[in-house]
């Protein structure tokens, strides 16, 4: 039978005095613990490091455990057996079920962990994004078919207007390779978000469809071919020694 209890290390106590609560998980004899965001004051402990009952936090405490009490009993542990690691791993899904995906906060963690050469690409497309959305959150859910069309018309715009601006100035104009540069890295960034919280082994989901399934990334255009021409390197092969040097023919 599982049972859960409040509880506090008296070894862990804070550098500002107090003690975090942590709820400790005991089922077949083999237990775990899991950090809350309480945190109490040696005033709110009796000697033994109990906490007081009937303070403010006390309340707070009880109430915690119960709603992970009427989780736990929702999932009917003694009839599928589960074990302590499946129970957690439960609890941390629903969780993050109750809270959205931020999708920059993710992409700028990931960035910063990445080991990739291409690592400053991937932070150009996450400006981009939030130029794009106007600001600095994104929720992943916000990520459909219709706003990937809308994000690849702001790079076609931005496109046009650097090529306008370059016929300005008499400067040659390079291919276009931002739309599937961008669009590119911003469906592997959506994969990693679903590698992070989609379980699928365990059937915790939380992504589960990808709106990249339905949408064609343009492909990207070649490059101007700067190959030097047959004719050319005939005619500088053609061409006759000037002198020698250090033993070596040097060409005009």
């Amino acid at each position: 039978m599982l049972t859960i209890k409040a509880e506090i290390k008296k070894n862990e106590q804070k550098t500002d005095g107090t003690y975090n609560v942590k709820l400790r998980f005991t089922l077949n004899r083999k237990v775990k613990r899991l950090s809350t965001s309480l945190f109490v004051k040696p005033t709110d402990l009796t000697r033994t490091g109990n906490f007081k009952k009937g303070t403010l936090i006390s309340k707070e405490i009880d109430k915690l455990v119960n709603a992970y009490q009427l989780k736990c009993d929702s999932m009917q542990i003694d009839l599928n057996c589960y074990s302590l690691e499946q129970i957690f791993k439960r609890l941390n899904f629903e969780e993050h079920k109750e809270k959205s995906i931020d999708f920059i906060q993710f992409s700028r963690q990931w960035t910063a962990n990445a080991n990739l050469k291409g690592v400053k690409n991937y932070k150009t497309i996450i400006n981009s994004l939030i130029i794009f959305i106007g600001r600095e959150t994104l929720n992943i859910s916000e990520i459909t078919v219709p706003f990937l069309y809308k994000y690849m018309n702001f790079l076609n715009k931005q496109r046009a207007e650097k090529v306008e601006k370059l016929k300005a100035e008499g400067k040659r104009i390079p291919s276009n390779r931002m739309l599937s540069l961008y669009l590119g890295g911003l469906r592997h960034l959506y994969k990693e978000v679903q590698k992070k919280y989609n379980d699928y082994e365990n059937g915790f989901v939380l992504i589960p469809n990808s709106p990249f399934n339905n949408f064609r990334i343009p492909k990207q255009e070649a490059t101007r071919k700067r190959a030097i021409p047959a004719d050319i390197i005939k005619k500088v092969w053609k061409l006759p020694y000037k002198d020698m040097k250090k033993g070596y023919k040097a060409t005009c």
